[in-house]
């Protein structure tokens, strides 16, 4: 014999509600997405709650677009400087041909190359950041030939210092 009687406490699919869901795009912003019940996915499970509105969240615990992009920009950044002022202290028949980079040289030394350089680096990886929100691929493409550029400038460092070094 059998009962078609539901146990009770258990509701049928039509009766159970449907559920909305708060998910969260690569900026961290969120936008509702709305699931039925119907689909068996168990809850999420947070070992801590976090606030995906916060300004921590944003600066450091999301999703940045362009990241392996934005880190191999800052790696050529960084071997530029280090050929720069690997060219600037071994020879003293080197110098800067930039008149901005040169004038930060002259008045304060490497730590001077440094902010100058970093500070290039900071404001190309934020504008990038900008760019990404309304047109990723130009984004891209604008840290692509940024990473282009300063690698070719690395690649010209790297010669020069083979051949006088």
């Amino acid at each position: 014999m059998t009962d078609d009687k539901q146990k009770p406490g258990k509701k049928s699919p039509a009766e159970e509600p449907e559920v909305y869901l708060l998910e969260t795009d690569i900026y961290g912003i969120e936008k509702s997405a709305h699931r039925s019940s119907s689909d068996k996915q168990p809850p999420e499970k947070s070992r801590k709650t976090t606030n995906k509105n916060s300004l921590w969240y944003a600066l450091f615990q999301s999703h940045r677009p362009l990241e392996k992009e934005t880190a191999l920009f800052i790696l050529v950044s960084t071997l530029d400087f280090y050929m720069t002022w690997m060219l600037l202290s071994r020879h003293n028949n080197f110098v800067e041909s930039n008149p901005v980079a040169r004038f930060f040289i002259n008045h304060w030394g490497p730590r001077g190359l440094i902010y100058f350089k970093f500070s290039l680096v900071a404001v190309v990886c934020m504008l990038t950041q900008i760019i990404a929100m309304k047109k990723l691929e130009t984004a891209r493409r604008v840290l692509q030939f940024a990473i282009i550029v300063v690698g070719g400038v690395v690649i010209y460092s790297l010669t020069l210092l083979l051949r006088h070094g």
